[in-house]
Protein backbone atom coordinates (compact mmCIF):
# COMPACT_ATOMS: atom_id res chain seq x y z
CA UNK A 1 0.00 0.00 0.00
CA UNK A 2 1.21 3.74 -0.81
CA UNK A 3 1.89 6.29 2.01
CA UNK A 4 2.19 9.50 1.19
CA UNK A 5 4.40 11.86 3.61
CA UNK A 6 5.22 15.34 4.23
CA UNK A 7 8.68 16.31 5.18
CA UNK A 8 9.73 19.31 5.98
CA UNK A 9 13.12 19.98 7.33
CA UNK A 10 15.10 22.25 9.06
CA UNK A 11 12.42 25.02 10.13
CA UNK A 12 15.43 26.89 12.11
CA UNK A 13 12.46 29.19 13.44
CA UNK A 14 12.87 32.59 15.03
CA UNK A 15 13.75 32.10 19.10
CA UNK A 16 12.36 34.62 21.30
CA UNK A 17 15.34 35.82 22.72
CA UNK A 18 16.56 37.34 19.32
CA UNK A 19 19.52 34.88 18.95
CA UNK A 20 21.52 35.38 15.78
CA UNK A 21 19.62 34.17 12.86
CA UNK A 22 20.54 33.25 9.23
CA UNK A 23 20.26 36.35 6.78
CA UNK A 24 17.04 35.66 5.35
CA UNK A 25 14.29 37.43 2.72
CA UNK A 26 11.27 35.85 4.47
CA UNK A 27 11.99 35.01 8.67
CA UNK A 28 11.73 31.22 9.41
CA UNK A 29 8.35 31.66 10.92
CA UNK A 30 7.07 33.17 7.71
CA UNK A 31 8.43 31.05 6.02
CA UNK A 32 6.84 27.62 8.10
CA UNK A 33 3.50 29.36 7.89
CA UNK A 34 3.26 29.55 4.06
CA UNK A 35 4.48 25.76 3.53
CA UNK A 36 1.33 25.08 5.69
CA UNK A 37 -0.65 27.50 3.91
CA UNK A 38 0.15 25.51 0.81
CA UNK A 39 -0.45 22.27 2.17
CA UNK A 40 -3.88 23.64 2.54
CA UNK A 41 -4.57 25.65 -0.37
CA UNK A 42 -3.03 21.97 -2.53
CA UNK A 43 -5.22 20.14 -0.64
CA UNK A 44 -2.31 18.08 -0.19
CA UNK A 45 -3.58 14.67 1.94
CA UNK A 46 -0.46 12.72 3.25
CA UNK A 47 -0.75 10.04 6.42
CA UNK A 48 1.95 12.56 8.17
CA UNK A 49 3.92 15.21 8.06
CA UNK A 50 6.99 14.94 9.17
CA UNK A 51 9.52 18.09 10.66
CA UNK A 52 12.71 16.88 10.61
CA UNK A 53 15.08 18.83 12.65
CA UNK A 54 16.63 22.20 13.91
CA UNK A 55 12.83 22.98 14.86
CA UNK A 56 13.87 26.42 16.61
CA UNK A 57 17.48 27.95 16.51
CA UNK A 58 18.17 27.49 20.36
CA UNK A 59 15.27 27.59 21.26
CA UNK A 60 14.17 27.81 25.22
CA UNK A 61 11.18 26.30 26.77
CA UNK A 62 8.49 29.10 26.32
CA UNK A 63 10.07 28.69 22.40
CA UNK A 64 9.25 25.14 22.13
CA UNK A 65 5.37 25.25 24.05
CA UNK A 66 4.85 28.11 20.96
CA UNK A 67 5.81 25.58 18.81
CA UNK A 68 3.56 23.13 20.44
CA UNK A 69 1.12 25.02 19.99
CA UNK A 70 1.34 26.29 16.76
CA UNK A 71 1.99 22.86 15.74
CA UNK A 72 -1.28 21.06 17.29
CA UNK A 73 -3.35 24.18 15.61
CA UNK A 74 -1.78 22.77 12.24
CA UNK A 75 -2.59 19.00 12.76
CA UNK A 76 -6.45 20.16 13.98
CA UNK A 77 -6.86 22.19 10.34
CA UNK A 78 -5.25 19.95 8.14
CA UNK A 79 -6.15 16.80 10.12
CA UNK A 80 -3.37 15.10 9.90
CA UNK A 81 -0.64 14.42 12.43
CA UNK A 82 2.80 16.01 12.43
CA UNK A 83 5.78 14.54 14.23
CA UNK A 84 9.34 15.84 14.82
CA UNK A 85 12.69 14.96 14.95
CA UNK A 86 15.75 17.15 17.04
CA UNK A 87 18.67 18.38 15.08
CA UNK A 88 22.23 19.83 16.21
CA UNK A 89 20.41 23.24 16.64
CA UNK A 90 17.81 22.42 18.91
CA UNK A 91 18.08 22.54 22.75
CA UNK A 92 17.07 18.80 24.25
CA UNK A 93 15.77 20.19 27.72
CA UNK A 94 14.11 22.66 26.45
CA UNK A 95 12.17 20.94 23.79
CA UNK A 96 11.24 18.23 26.43
CA UNK A 97 10.19 20.73 28.83
CA UNK A 98 8.41 22.79 26.07
CA UNK A 99 6.95 21.12 23.83
CA UNK A 100 6.62 17.67 25.58
CA UNK A 101 5.79 19.09 29.33
CA UNK A 102 8.02 16.22 30.37
CA UNK A 103 11.23 15.61 32.43
CA UNK A 104 14.25 15.42 30.13
CA UNK A 105 16.50 12.83 28.91
CA UNK A 106 19.46 13.09 26.66
CA UNK A 107 17.87 11.89 23.40
CA UNK A 108 14.16 12.14 21.80
CA UNK A 109 14.06 8.71 19.50
CA UNK A 110 10.47 6.72 18.98
CA UNK A 111 8.86 4.75 16.66
CA UNK A 112 5.51 5.09 15.07
CA UNK A 113 3.90 1.98 13.15
CA UNK A 114 1.23 1.35 10.46
CA UNK A 115 -0.74 -1.48 9.15
CA UNK A 116 2.34 -1.70 6.00
CA UNK A 117 5.62 0.41 7.70
CA UNK A 118 7.21 1.33 10.28
CA UNK A 119 8.85 5.08 10.76
CA UNK A 120 11.68 5.85 13.08
CA UNK A 121 12.47 9.11 14.26
CA UNK A 122 15.89 9.35 15.55
CA UNK A 123 18.41 12.08 17.40
CA UNK A 124 21.13 12.89 16.37
CA UNK A 125 21.71 15.79 17.99
CA UNK A 126 25.11 15.22 19.83
CA UNK A 127 26.83 18.19 22.46
CA UNK A 128 25.28 20.36 19.57
CA UNK A 129 28.55 19.21 17.08
CA UNK A 130 27.70 20.05 13.37
CA UNK A 131 28.04 16.77 11.55
CA UNK A 132 25.80 15.15 14.53
CA UNK A 133 26.24 11.44 15.95
CA UNK A 134 23.99 8.04 16.88
CA UNK A 135 24.65 6.59 19.96
CA UNK A 136 24.90 3.20 20.54
CA UNK A 137 22.41 3.20 22.99
CA UNK A 138 19.87 4.56 20.11
CA UNK A 139 21.65 2.35 17.37
CA UNK A 140 20.87 -1.04 19.39
CA UNK A 141 17.15 0.11 20.21
CA UNK A 142 16.77 0.89 16.89
CA UNK A 143 18.52 -2.71 15.70
CA UNK A 144 16.28 -4.64 17.97
CA UNK A 145 13.06 -3.14 16.25
CA UNK A 146 14.26 -3.94 12.94
CA UNK A 147 14.96 -7.43 13.93
CA UNK A 148 11.57 -7.81 15.14
CA UNK A 149 9.51 -6.44 12.21
CA UNK A 150 8.60 -7.68 9.21
CA UNK A 151 7.75 -4.42 8.02
CA UNK A 152 9.56 -2.28 6.07
CA UNK A 153 11.10 0.66 7.67
CA UNK A 154 11.47 4.28 7.11
CA UNK A 155 14.14 6.59 9.53
CA UNK A 156 13.59 9.85 10.05
CA UNK A 157 16.66 12.01 11.00
CA UNK A 158 18.83 14.90 10.64
CA UNK A 159 22.30 14.13 9.92
CA UNK A 160 23.50 11.38 7.18
CA UNK A 161 24.40 7.98 8.76
CA UNK A 162 27.99 8.87 7.81
CA UNK A 163 29.82 11.61 7.09
CA UNK A 164 31.58 11.37 3.29
CA UNK A 165 35.48 11.78 3.34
Amino acid sequence: MQHNIIQITDTHLKNSTGAKQMKQRFSPNEKLDLVFRDIKRHHLKADFIAITDDLIHEGNIADYCAFKKMISCKQDRLKMPIYVTLGNHDRTKAFYRGYLKQKSKDKYYYQITSSDYDYYFLDTNFNNIEQGYLDYKQLNWLGERLSQSDHPAIIFMHHLPYAPH
